[in-house]
Protein backbone atom coordinates (compact mmCIF):
# COMPACT_ATOMS: atom_id res chain seq x y z
CA UNK A 1 0.00 0.00 0.00
CA UNK A 2 1.33 3.57 -0.90
CA UNK A 3 2.19 5.70 2.07
CA UNK A 4 2.26 9.52 2.35
CA UNK A 5 4.05 11.12 5.33
CA UNK A 6 2.67 13.90 7.62
CA UNK A 7 4.85 15.49 9.82
CA UNK A 8 6.29 12.53 11.16
CA UNK A 9 3.35 9.83 10.94
CA UNK A 10 3.17 7.26 7.60
CA UNK A 11 -0.37 7.18 6.72
CA UNK A 12 -1.84 4.55 3.83
CA UNK A 13 -2.47 6.73 1.06
CA UNK A 14 -6.05 5.00 1.42
CA UNK A 15 -8.05 5.17 4.20
CA UNK A 16 -11.85 3.04 5.80
CA UNK A 17 -14.17 5.79 5.91
CA UNK A 18 -16.96 5.53 8.27
CA UNK A 19 -20.03 6.37 6.96
CA UNK A 20 -21.63 3.09 6.26
CA UNK A 21 -20.50 2.38 10.24
CA UNK A 22 -23.07 4.66 10.84
CA UNK A 23 -25.37 3.98 8.43
CA UNK A 24 -24.94 6.70 5.95
CA UNK A 25 -25.03 5.88 2.58
CA UNK A 26 -25.58 8.83 0.53
CA UNK A 27 -28.35 6.53 -1.65
CA UNK A 28 -31.97 6.39 0.43
CA UNK A 29 -32.72 4.94 3.33
CA UNK A 30 -33.30 1.47 2.65
CA UNK A 31 -29.30 1.38 2.31
CA UNK A 32 -28.94 3.44 5.12
CA UNK A 33 -31.52 0.95 7.26
CA UNK A 34 -29.67 -1.98 5.98
CA UNK A 35 -26.21 -0.48 7.30
CA UNK A 36 -27.34 0.38 10.49
CA UNK A 37 -28.30 -3.80 10.86
CA UNK A 38 -25.16 -4.93 9.54
CA UNK A 39 -22.57 -2.81 11.25
CA UNK A 40 -22.47 -3.73 14.73
CA UNK A 41 -18.94 -2.95 16.43
CA UNK A 42 -17.81 -6.79 16.29
CA UNK A 43 -18.56 -6.12 12.41
CA UNK A 44 -16.56 -2.84 12.08
CA UNK A 45 -13.69 -4.16 14.12
CA UNK A 46 -13.62 -6.97 11.20
CA UNK A 47 -13.93 -4.45 8.96
CA UNK A 48 -11.32 -2.61 9.98
CA UNK A 49 -9.12 -5.49 10.67
CA UNK A 50 -9.60 -6.23 6.93
CA UNK A 51 -8.37 -3.12 6.16
CA UNK A 52 -5.11 -3.36 8.39
CA UNK A 53 -4.41 -6.84 6.52
CA UNK A 54 -4.45 -5.14 3.05
CA UNK A 55 -2.12 -2.04 4.50
CA UNK A 56 -4.47 0.49 5.40
CA UNK A 57 -3.46 2.05 8.71
CA UNK A 58 -5.60 4.74 8.66
CA UNK A 59 -9.50 5.54 9.78
CA UNK A 60 -11.51 8.84 8.77
CA UNK A 61 -14.63 9.31 11.29
CA UNK A 62 -16.28 12.47 12.22
CA UNK A 63 -15.68 12.53 16.30
CA UNK A 64 -17.84 9.75 17.77
CA UNK A 65 -17.40 7.82 20.49
CA UNK A 66 -18.08 4.40 18.81
CA UNK A 67 -15.33 4.29 16.75
CA UNK A 68 -12.87 5.52 18.95
CA UNK A 69 -13.99 2.56 21.30
CA UNK A 70 -13.37 0.08 18.62
CA UNK A 71 -10.01 1.43 17.80
CA UNK A 72 -8.79 1.87 21.53
CA UNK A 73 -9.71 -1.85 21.70
CA UNK A 74 -8.05 -2.63 17.96
CA UNK A 75 -4.69 -0.80 19.47
CA UNK A 76 -4.00 -3.26 22.10
CA UNK A 77 -4.48 -5.89 20.00
CA UNK A 78 -2.51 -4.98 17.03
CA UNK A 79 1.29 -3.89 17.20
CA UNK A 80 1.33 -1.71 14.31
CA UNK A 81 -0.31 1.90 13.93
CA UNK A 82 -3.76 2.43 13.55
CA UNK A 83 -3.89 6.27 12.74
CA UNK A 84 -7.86 7.89 13.25
CA UNK A 85 -8.18 10.91 11.36
CA UNK A 86 -10.98 12.97 13.24
CA UNK A 87 -13.12 15.57 11.64
CA UNK A 88 -15.32 18.37 12.98
CA UNK A 89 -18.52 18.44 10.11
CA UNK A 90 -21.50 20.42 10.09
CA UNK A 91 -24.10 18.47 8.31
CA UNK A 92 -27.38 19.82 6.05
CA UNK A 93 -29.33 20.86 9.49
CA UNK A 94 -26.99 23.65 10.96
CA UNK A 95 -27.31 27.17 10.13
CA UNK A 96 -23.60 27.36 9.53
CA UNK A 97 -21.52 27.80 6.91
CA UNK A 98 -20.10 24.34 5.75
CA UNK A 99 -16.10 24.24 7.36
CA UNK A 100 -13.73 20.59 8.08
CA UNK A 101 -11.06 20.85 10.49
CA UNK A 102 -9.08 17.28 10.51
CA UNK A 103 -6.78 15.87 13.15
CA UNK A 104 -4.76 12.67 13.73
CA UNK A 105 -4.18 10.61 16.49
Amino acid sequence: MKQVTIGNLRLSKLVCGTNPFYGHSHFSGARNAEYLRRFDDQMIDRMIQRCISLGINAVESSANERVVSVLTRMRSRHAGPIHFVGSTRIDETSGSRPTSRSCLF
